[in-house]
């Protein structure tokens, strides 16, 4: 048994999700920062960037002020899930903080590994968290209050990777499925498309699809109606003839253009779900829904005896355990 915990607990509003907008309204965000930063309009920067290092700096720089004014920070530490991403956001936050990281994942029947470079140190077992704080003492590095630490959400946070992320993963599909039924009218193969799905969502296509799932979406879809068939996929990235989830747009892209040319119904199904993406992949209307789909089935899978709330706020939905929720008489309460 054991015992159940919320972010809101150990964080309390100091939140921030994709959009870089915290939950605690007292914390400016991006939409406040973007002007005095210099940053692109109308653009959230992605977690490996410097644009996102300078960001959440600013954040959590705000927020030392409200927790205690006159104690600046003066180091970060930092907990996640992916070396590409989580070792880039690392690095980038250095120029700012003195910064070492840990990055997690439990590898069932693999030996123990922990290891140890240039300041982060990963691991095969979450529970060398422990070495971890042992190996942050050696380096003389203070764990007082001019100390930060920056947590993942998705995966370690909650769900952790190789652990209990099973949730996370069956609502991503879940959502992915519902979204694609909905837009192909129900052509959607979940028997096809779950293999190619739960091969590359592993770390080593991370290069690939950039640990996106926005893009994960769309390579699986793709991929599992034969627009770019997985055995070639595969095949071309292995021999490194794609390299980019940019050179696999342009390739469907001329696939289906092709199709809709030949009239081909098998790959002109996809045409309505992938042309708002090839166009305009932050923006594509049905992987905006497969999104907010996912929030919401992770919430009903992690507590399966209630349904969410459609009029609850995201700031308050994913605060874990404590989501507001309908219950099925449609009372509406609190997970505890």
């Amino acid at each position: 048994m054991f015992e159940r915990s919320t972010i809101h607990d150990i964080l309390g509003d100091l939140v921030v999700y994709r959009n870089l907008e915290p939950c605690d309204t007292r914390v400016p965000g991006l939409s406040k920062l973007r002007a005095r930063l210099g940053l692109e309009s109308g653009r959230i920067p992605r977690k490996a960037e410097p644009e996102y290092a300078t960001v959440v700096v600013q954040i959590l720089c705000a927020a030392q002020v409200l927790r205690l004014p006159g104690r600046p920070l003066a180091r970060l530490l930092y907990l996640g899930d992916t070396v590409m991403n989580d070792r880039g956001a690392i690095n980038n936050l250095r120029a700012h903080f003195p910064t070492l990281g840990f990055i997690g994942c439990d590898e069932a029947g693999a030996p123990r590994r922990v290891q140890t470079d240039e300041g982060v140190m990963t691991a095969n077992r979450w529970e060398a968290l422990m070495d971890f704080v042992r190996w942050v003492k050696n380096q003389g590095f203070a764990l007082d209050e001019e100390t930060a630490a920056v947590i993942d959400l998705d995966k370690t946070a909650f769900g952790a990777r190789g652990r209990n992320d099973g949730t996370i993963d069956a609502a991503r599909v879940e959502a992915v499925r519902r979204t694609a039924e909905e837009v192909l009218g129900g052509a959607f193969d979940e028997a096809t498309f779950l293999p190619i799905y739960n091969e590359l969502k592993r770390p080593a296509y991370h290069p690939f699809t950039a640990d996106n799932q926005d893009y994960l979406t769309f390579i699986c879809l793709m991929a599992s109606a034969s627009v770019y068939p997985f055995d070639q996929l595969l095949d071309d990235l292995a021999a490194g003839r794609l390299a980019s989830f940019a050179q696999f747009i342009e390739i469907c892209n001329h696939r289906i253009g092709q199709a809709e040319g030949h009239g081909s119904r098998s790959t002109g199904r996809c045409i309505a779900i992938s042309a708002g993406v090839i166009r305009r992949p932050s923006k594509a209307s049905a992987i905006a829904s497969t999104r907010r789909r996912w929030r919401g089935w992770t919430c009903c899978r992690m507590r399966p005896s209630w349904r969410i709330c459609s009029s609850a706020k995201l700031s308050s939905l994913l605060r874990c355990w404590t989501w507001p929720v309908c219950s099925r008489n449609g009372g509406c309460s609190s997970l505890a």
